[in-house]
């Protein structure tokens, strides 16, 4: 199971819904995208305290969620972590759904 699929599921209740109505789900879940493509060996980032976000590969993952991720990331390769964390494009919510 995926990173952000297992966050997913720790954000829900028993019932589906959200957890929480007012924490940053979508942050949170993008970052765990990101983790998932850094072990997948998609993504690299560098040593800086924001560091800098690169597409090591643009190979496909075969998981649907990383894919359309990878996609996304790709337009902004050399940004900084914490821009890619707070784009609205990389809320793949649904798709983890």
């Amino acid at each position: 199971m995926l990173i952000s699929e297992e966050l997913f599921l720790l954000l829900r209740r028993d019932d589906g819904k959200a957890e929480s109505s007012m924490s940053m789900n979508g942050y949170g879940l993008a970052a765990a995208v990101v983790s998932d493509l850094i072990l997948a060996e998609r993504l690299g980032l560098d040593d800086h305290k924001d560091p800098r976000v690169s597409v090591t590969s643009a190979r496909p993952t075969s998981e649907p969620v990383l894919d359309a991720a990878l996609q996304r990331l790709t337009d902004k390769d050399g940004r900084r972590l914490s821009s890619c964390v707070t784009d609205s494009r990389l809320n793949l919510e649904e798709l983890i759904a």
